[in-house]
């Protein structure tokens, strides 16, 4: 069985997630600087996300024409993505949390940057030959658990407001 496909499917997830989202924010208009800093950031939650998935399903066919086919460089290039994007978001949420602009689902934030973290530790404990090594299945999980991520981020970007109420402006100037 070719595993590729798989993890051509997965490509075709995340880009139709992408292109969805492109779609829901110009349907609601306005230019991405009038967004609530909410908004924002699960926009860029959910465009980080479904590339990265994007990116990690089609590097391996890619490598494989240039026939480079060990799977712990993937495998550590996996983890360092998700480590840093999930450190990266936490930061904002909880920049966006000092200045007054809560969110609505803390637990889901807490249960997100957990997995996030997880996955980064198992990925590079398979790095030391733990969990039968760095191979396709692990790094298939890696991605898997991106794919999910983008998920999530879009059933959160399509609970939330597009513009600011409020103090909205003034925490998007502090922001940026």
């Amino acid at each position: 069985m070719d595993h590729y496909i798989e993890l051509d499917t997965i490509a075709v997830v995340a880009i139709t997630l992408a292109a969805l989202t492109s779609i829901l924010a110009a349907v609601r208009g306005g230019h991405l600087h009038e967004w609530a800093p909410r908004y924002r950031l699960g926009f860029w939650m959910l465009v980080q996300y479904s590339m990265g998935a994007l990116g990690f399903a089609l590097l391996p066919s890619l490598l494989r024409d240039f026939n480079i086919t060990s799977w712990t460089g993937l495998v550590v290039l996996l983890a360092l993505f998700q480590f840093g994007s999930g450190v990266h978001f936490l930061r904002r949420h909880w920049q966006l949390e000092h200045v007054g602009n809560a969110s609505r689902s803390r637990t889901i934030w807490f249960l997100g940057s957990l997995t996030m973290f997880f996955t980064s530790a198992l990925l590079i404990w398979s790095t030391f030959e733990m969990m039968g090594g760095a191979n396709y299945y692990v790094y298939h999980f890696g991605v898997a658990v991106c794919l999910l991520a983008s998920l999530a981020a879009f059933v959160g970007f399509l609970r939330l407001e597009p513009r600011a109420t409020g103090q909205g402006n003034a925490d998007a100037a502090w922001l940026e």
